[in-house]
């Protein structure tokens, strides 16, 4: 009898912990939560000495839950994002050992395109002076080759 009980609580004993990490993806200008961006934590296994990728995909609210299981973690995970047109973005966290979990509250994100947009609104500042009324100009070959390539 007495090995019976021990036999039905060694699973409870060996059960790896669960370890919860959620925040949202937002849009670093706008604020708008970015739907569908790629979430992934990166860390060395302790239990089996192996590098581990869970991730997940932002809902429709630019939230996300990704749920870790471990026997044990190490100190600091790498959350790693990334969206089509935005540029990706890495950064570590510390795993509390308290609590069973972590927020990583709003992860802002930068769209490539703002970059692009203030390159051509500096360019095109530079080639037209928009305070003259009447104003004719002439773009040539050579304005057009000194364009930032985009």
């Amino acid at each position: 009898m007495r090995y019976l009980i021990i036999l039905l609580l060694l699973p409870v004993f060996l059960h790896a912990q669960e370890y919860r990490i959620s925040g949202e993806v937002v849009d670093k200008i706008t604020r708008e939560p970015i739907i569908g961006a790629n979430v992934i934590i990166e860390y060395h296994s302790i239990s089996d000495s192996s590098f581990r990728y869970p991730g997940a995909a932002t809902g429709a609210n630019g939230g996300f839950i990704i749920i870790l299981k471990e026997t044990a973690l190490p100190r600091f995970l790498t959350v790693k994002t990334s969206y089509i047109g935005y540029r990706k973005l890495e950064f570590l966290i510390e795993v509390d050992s308290a609590t069973s979990s972590t927020d990583v509250g709003a992860i802002e994100i930068e769209s490539t395109y703002t970059r692009a947009r203030r390159d051509i609104d500096r360019v095109y500042k530079q080639l037209f002076n928009k305070d003259h009324t009447n104003f004719r100009s002439m773009v040539t070959w050579e304005d057009i080759r000194r364009l930032p390539n985009l």
